[in-house]
């Protein structure tokens, strides 16, 4: 928005003047692109709206394709197989429409999951069902701890999003009408990757399923594709699993549906009474409350979560200090330099790594056991061995060549999405917002505790609440009330297709916004998928005569060169003061008792007023810096020929957006269209006929 855009330059610069200069040249930036909603003005890139733009177009195209049923000789062995795997499994009717939605062909399909509903369940009976139909399943996420879950899970190869890309870009991976993308964690994934994905299976007529959650943390890039594309995709093509299926009590189950639609105060209710949300004086007592909870936690599966990595890095100096302590670490430590600097390791510490290593196969975010160092002749450590947490792998880390890990007892809650635990300690923080509250809230499987602060969420503010009477009473605002409050607050990414690109208000920028287009040629190369999206990005509407000149006055008029309307002239024409016009014809004016002036066509006039003198309408214009009273019946006029050349271009980037806004709308539309008018039934779904078959349920060991 420009308030943020003001607030990120006023931080970022050094005084008014360079404020003033840095706020210019962003505003001033042909490739910024100002874009209107109903009530408010934000700003964007060019390129970003462009993407964005295309996987509206590409959600569109998939629509229409999955409309049409696909030839039976392309999927002879899928249904009987799909319809053969759930079988085997122990569905429930959540995850039961989630797999069955997810084994159709059509090219797009999507599972929004909330935390711990069983989604990688799902996943691996779907992964099951292509591979044994001879399809290609390739598994992606934007993380590479992710993307290793998913080949644990599902028993598929997998990779991070980057590499994929890496890989199809390079020549070195094939995709073709039998290729399934698998993409996790797809909420996460920002429009510029998402924009590629699709695209690639558009142009291969793959398939894509994205699974995630649109409540659980947003893109880091920029974008909320996965929320764009469940909001706009045919609903016979989307499911949902909303049953949760990771906690044990039914109380906390009930907590984390909550958490999942973000109704983060009535969540934190629930675990207030079961006594697991704790108050404390100060921030340091509750981050010493939290490490005494999680040291006298026996089991091997448990987890601290915070929001800051100087609250992370104290919890985990206070978690070995307590471990050596109590004799479950060696004292007898040795100093090893990371990449943050020196830190003491010693034989059973936990860490984590925080950069990917293709040649290691170590993944941001995985956990480890250090069982043993490696020594130089100096008895200096050279390199450790560890122990994965994620299937025990064993590994040996050379300290000269990877520095990137920290201990890891304690850790980010953005960095924990994903990741599943016995036990979870969350200190809260005055800067979490709902989507990190449900992430830190459903890590666990059995017990879950939240300590905070009452100085820090003390705001001393009062409201009006309504008595057991029905009249309202001033009520002084607890720190549990701000901390409801707080944790509540949801971070919601926009999609500049909800918004307009029409630049009418050309005050608000101060005429600085040029020509916003990108190279057409490139654009056409880029996005060449339909004529409807090159409607949508690219000038082919010609402009009659008439509207330029009427979009060039509109110019003019909010640049205060032209005036207010003053006549019709001859029922065609509106004519401002200050309006240029032009002869069409020759004219003679009579000036004095033997004199006259004659002006040829063409000859330019600037109109100063209109009026009646004795009922004859009269127009007063300025010729050859001369001023004339003009009967109407001796005029004919047109608007100056300056209005289709020289200031036609001052207006060009107004034409460009209007007709391109008038093309983003017209597009939208027919997206609402789509919807309304989609089919009641998947035409390329596993049918009823084949679900219900009792000669399937007999055969489930049968490979089709």
């Amino acid at each position: 928005t420009i308030r943020e855009l003001d607030r990120f330059l006023e931080a970022h610069t050094d005084g008014q003047e360079q404020y003033l200069k840095a706020r210019e040249a962003v505003l001033t930036c042909p490739e910024m692109a100002v874009l209107y909603g109903k009530d408010s003005v934000v700003l964007s890139s060019n390129e970003l709206v462009g993407i964005e733009q295309s996987i509206s177009a590409l959600i569109f195209n998939a629509n229409q394709d999955s409309r049409v049923q696909k030839p039976r000789t392309l999927v002879d062995k899928l249904p009987l197989n799909a319809v053969r795997v759930a079988e085997t499994r122990t569905f429930n009717s959540e995850q039961e429409k989630a797999f069955y939605t997810l084994t159709s062909i059509d090219r797009i399909s999507l599972l929004n999951g909330s935390a711990g509903t069983g989604k990688s369940y799902v996943l691996s009976a779907v992964s099951e069902a292509y591979k044994e139909s001879d399809y290609q399943v390739h598994g992606i996420a934007l993380q590479a701890i992710t993307a290793k879950a998913i080949a644990t899970d599902c028993d598929i190869p997998s990779s991070t999003i980057a590499s994929f890309l890496a890989k199809y870009e390079s020549g070195n991976l094939e995709v073709n009408n039998k290729t399934v993308l698998i993409l996790d964690e797809a909420g996460m994934v920002g429009s510029r990757d998402m924009q590629k994905l699709l695209m690639i299976v558009e142009n291969h007529h793959a398939q894509i399923k994205l699974v995630g959650d649109s409540y659980q943390l947003n893109a880091v890039m920029a974008g909320s594709a996965f929320n764009h594309i469940q909001q706009n995709l045919d609903h016979k093509n989307t499911a949902s699993l909303e049953n949760i299926q990771r906690q044990r009590s039914n109380e906390m189950k009930e907590a984390s549906q909550h958490l999942s639609k973000h109704n983060v105060d009535q969540a934190l209710e629930i675990y207030k009474a079961l006594d697991k949300v704790n108050e404390y004086e100060s921030h340091e007592l509750a981050l010493v409350k939290t490490i005494q909870s999680w040291s006298l936690d026996q089991g091997e599966s448990k987890l601290m979560l915070a929001h800051s990595n100087r609250d992370v890095n104290e919890l985990n100096f206070m978690a070995r200090s307590i471990l050596i302590k109590d004799g479950k670490l060696s004292a007898e430590s040795h100093k090893v330099s990371t990449y943050k600097g020196e830190i003491d390791l010693a034989l059973g510490d936990k860490i984590v790594f925080k950069k990917n290593d293709k040649h290691l196969n170590v993944s941001n975010g995985e956990t480890a056991k250090v069982i043993g160092f490696e020594l130089d002749k100096q008895q200096n450590i050279k390199s450790m061995m560890v122990e994965s947490d994620q299937g025990g792998k064993i590994s040996k880390i050379d300290l000269d060549s990877y520095k990137h890990f920290k201990h890891g007892y304690a850790n980010t809650i953005h960095s924990s999405q994903g990741m599943t635990v016995e036990n979870a300690y969350i200190l809260a923080s005055e800067n979490m917002n709902a989507n990190l509250t449900y992430v830190a809230l459903t890590r666990h499987k059995g017990n879950v505790e939240l300590n905070y602060s009452a100085t820090a969420f003390n705001q001393d503010e009062k409201t009006w609440v309504r008595n057991s009477e029905g009249k309202y009473q001033e009520k002084e605002l607890t720190p549990f009330d701000n901390l409801k409050r707080t944790l509540g607050r949801t971070e919601v990414k926009s999609f500049t297709t909800d918004y307009s690109v029409v630049q009418a208000k050309d005050e608000l920028i101060k005429n600085y916004i040029r020509d916003h287009r990108n190279s057409l040629d490139d654009q056409r190369e880029l996005y060449n998928l339909n004529s409807t999206f090159k409607a949508i990005t690219t000038p082919d509407k010609h402009f009659s005569e008439k509207e330029i000149i009427e979009e060039v006055r509109n110019s003019l008029r909010s640049k205060a060169l032209l005036g207010d309307e003053i006549v019709r002239f001859n029922g065609q024409m509106n004519i401002a003061k200050g309006e240029q016009l032009q002869l069409d014809q020759e004219l003679t004016l009579k000036t004095g008792f033997f004199k006259k002036e004659h002006f040829e066509k063409d000859t330019p006039l600037q109109v100063i007023d209109a009026y009646k003198v004795k009922d004859q309408a009269m127009m007063k214009v300025r010729i050859k810096a001369e001023e004339y009273e003009v009967p109407f019946d001796k005029l004919n006029i047109r608007y100056s020929d300056k209005y289709l050349t020289e200031y036609k271009k001052d207006t060009s980037a107004r034409f460009d957006s209007r007709h391109k806004a008038e093309m983003v709308s017209k597009f939208n539309q027919q997206l609402q269209q789509q919807k309304q008018s989609q089919p009641l039934q998947n035409l390329n779904a596993p049918n009823s006929e084949i679900k219900h078959s009792s000669s399937i349920k007999n055969s489930h060991k049968m490979k089709f």
